[in-house]
């Protein structure tokens, strides 16, 4: 079949265009819905007691271009690609259904839900199982003595999240920029609380961010575009758009704290995150403006270096090395004496234990009932990079001078440890590895000993085992250089501070043999690090830190149930 020069030229256009078509198909694998909601009804006394804010629609409109400009198609109430702006209660169902049906429709899409607005937490006392947060439409007058209006009004974020959790997709993102003011709700009618929002809960496969969580409130900001929380996010994805969202929204959540300190404390934020993705993901092409410390075409098994040699260790126990290089050693099971036993009063200065913090009393016996193996070292970055593919740690080899990738990972926060626990434990097709518990580091650090070290208390020592402030240099060093303890594990007392999978609180409540698997809170960290004095990495002392939190001088080390 012949063609004229018209008929090729109208079937190149209609190849072109398919190949567009196609291409715009693939940005639907990206949907978000974004909703800003600040024209609310004028507040009077009586007739409606939420008031009207500015910085929502601005909210809305910058974090929509911001998910356009990243392949990202939005869906508002009418199906088109727009932020949803002061929407009532009837456009924001009308949004929901469409963004969720799309979601059904897209299994392999990533999905980014985002609300600025007014939001509430109604505790229904009649009904405890339907007490929920609540994100307040434009259009109605909410008054805090009909808290019943609430509740058939507003839009219901639990059951929000519940329909997006049992969407075929496995990568869910919901970020509330809400509880923009208290509203005491009327008790007497059935219903309570009424102010900020409460934990969501959420599924494996979705995280939720949340401006503030309860007790705290999120604020505006009048006199600029955005609120405040928002401000710093946009800011925060603006910058890392090729690193992975969980590390650019805890970026974002650091300078929101960071913040803080500048203004006064009433109107602190306080961000929380809850959940975790399935699998994450970068706004654009993940470390296309980072250079790894490791060449990513390095076959896995040759990218752990072996070490010198180290010294002899006691312990005879069971070993094993996994698959990206780790070495693990058998932990027995036992009992042993945690905390300090101090026998000074330790609230006063006038004795020796004025240095010790009143969080490691009591002095207590714990039962390890179960034996364990844990890494005979910290995690390097060399085995990170293996499992992450990336290598965020703050002491590379351009800053050190050195080769680091056998220095331990840090810089990461608890958050980032769970997943890559998460991915270690697929890639080995198991459920074996997580983060110790605090007492189970405890016991593993002292292998049975009551003093300040598990060599002693002679402080002229600790150099032999330790990497401290008095011969660190500022810096992270090589795991396995010091002499181990009779377990054989080697920098349990400094280099870096080590996460685990306990709750930070009194020795009262036993959180110290409990592993929270909740991401929001602080977590215990153990064995103090490179820019810490020596009161600081002994077996018994306790820091602490928020699950987002990352620090050039926080890291971890894994066991492994046998």
């Amino acid at each position: 079949m012949n063609f004229s020069n018209v008929q090729k030229i109208v079937y190149l256009l209609f190849v072109l265009s398919s190949l567009l078509l196609g291409n715009w198909a693939q940005a639907e694998s990206r949907l978000a819905l974004v909703i800003g909601n600040g024209a609310y009804p004028e507040k009077k006394q009586g007739i409606n007691d939420v008031a009207a804010l500015t910085n929502p629609k601005y909210d809305a409109e910058d974090m929509a271009e911001l998910l356009q400009n990243s392949g990202f198609t939005l869906v508002d109430d009418a199906g088109r690609n727009l932020p949803l702006i002061d929407g009532t209660k009837q456009q924001m169902d009308a949004a929901i259904d469409k963004f969720l049906d799309k979601l059904n429709r897209t299994p392999d899409a990533v999905a980014w839900y985002y609300y600025s607005g007014h939001g509430v937490y109604l505790k229904d006392v009649k009904r405890p199982s339907e007490s929920a947060n609540y994100l307040l439409p434009v259009g109605h007058n909410f008054r805090a003595d009909d808290p019943a209006g609430i509740k058939y009004y507003a839009v219901n974020a639990h059951e929000l999240k519940d329909r997006l959790q049992n969407t075929p997709v496995k990568n869910r993102l919901m970020i509330f920029d809400a509880c923009r003011q208290k509203l005491e709700l009327a008790e007497s009618k059935g219903f309570g609380a009424g102010d900020e929002f409460r934990p969501m809960d959420p599924e494996h496969g979705l995280m939720v961010v949340h401006a503030t969580l309860h007790s705290y409130l999120s604020f505006g900001n009048p006199n600029e575009r955005n609120s405040n929380f928002t401000k710093y996010l946009l800011s925060a994805l603006k910058q890392q758009t090729s690193k992975y969202i969980t590390q650019a929204i805890s970026f974002g959540i650091s300078q929101v704290t960071a913040a803080n300190k500048s203004i006064s404390e009433k109107y602190h934020l306080h961000p929380r995150v809850e959940g975790l993705l399935s699998e994450d993901f970068c706004l654009a092409d993940c470390g296309s403006k980072e250079i790894p410390v490791l060449p990513p075409k390095i076959p896995e098994q040759t990218i752990v270096q072996p070490v010198p040699p180290r010294p002899p260790v006691v312990n005879k126990g069971k070993t094993f090395t996994n698959s990206i290089g780790m070495e693990f050693v058998s932990i027995p099971a036992g009992s042993f004496m945690m905390g300090n036993d101090c026998k000074d009063d330790p609230f006063t200065e006038q004795n020796e234990c004025a240095s010790i913090s009143s969080d490691e009393f009591p002095y207590h016996k714990v039962d390890i009932v179960k034996a364990f193996y844990m890494g005979k070292t910290e995690v390097t970055q060399a085995q990170w990079y293996a499992v992450m593919g990336n290598n965020p740690a703050e002491f590379k080899k351009e800053k050190v001078g050195l080769d680091t990738r056998n220095h331990p990972i840090e810089n990461v926060s608890w958050v980032d440890v769970v997943e890559f626990i998460r991915k270690l434990n697929a890639k080995e097709n198991t459920d074996k590895y997580r983060l110790p518990t605090e007492a189970e580091w405890e016991y593993a650090a002292r292998v049975g000993s009551t003093t300040k070290w598990y060599f002693g208390d002679d402080e002229s020592r600790l150099g032999e085992y330790a990497w401290y402030d008095k011969n660190s240099g500022s810096q992270t060093h090589l795991v396995g250089q010091k002499k181990p303890n009779n377990f054989g594990l080697y920098d349990m007392e400094g280099n870096v501070w080590e996460w685990t999978c306990s709750e930070y609180a009194a020795y009262s409540s036993n959180k110290q043999t409990q592993c929270n698997q909740s991401v929001i809170g602080r977590r215990v960290l153990r064995g103090g690090s490179w820019n810490y004095e020596a009161n600081y990495v002994r077996s018994a002392t306790r820091g602490n830190g928020d699950t987002t939190d990352r620090f050039s001088n926080l890291g971890f080390r894994l066991i492994s149930s046998p």
